[in-house]
């Protein structure tokens, strides 16, 4: 086994680029979690890019409440991650012996399976403003006809 460790970036002036995804949510590939991130990161900054191009934003304005986003939720998506990893590399014969237990009644009780799952990923994935107002989003097909 090797030690994975992650580290934040720090934050940094917004300019005219910015990083999404893999660039720059250094994280082990677990559960998921990191494509999950960067389909979430593709999304907002999509929204950016067109509020820029409907005259809404300015560029680097939008790049930054992108970032600011991107930040908050980015940083528990690594943490979230890290826990998913050290949870899988635990060596311990007692824990390990429990957490196979746990899951294999998990998968023959759906009830408790669906308690125990349900709010794993609320945690750190809870829906944005952005994100649960997609009737007044900005779209590409609004944004063609001017709406």
């Amino acid at each position: 086994m090797f030690p994975f460790a992650t580290l934040l970036p720090p934050d940094w002036p917004t300019g005219q680029v910015t990083l999404l995804g893999d660039a720059i949510h250094l994280m082990p590939p677990t559960g998921g979690i990191g494509a999950n991130t960067t389909m979430r990161d593709a999304s907002l900054l999509t929204r950016q890019v067109i509020a820029v191009a409907t005259g809404q934003r300015d560029l680097v304005e939008a790049i930054n409440g992108y970032e600011v986003e991107m930040r908050e939720y980015g940083a528990a998506a690594v943490r979230s991650a890290l826990t998913t990893l050290r949870q899988g590399l635990n060596t311990n014969p007692v824990k390990l012996t429990g957490t196979r237990v746990f899951f294999r009644v998990c998968r023959a009780i759906a009830p408790l399976r669906r308690v125990s799952f349900r709010d794993y990923w609320a945690r750190h994935t809870r829906p944005r403003p952005w994100e649960e107002s997609s009737s007044t989003a900005v779209t590409p097909a609004r944004w063609a006809t001017g709406d």
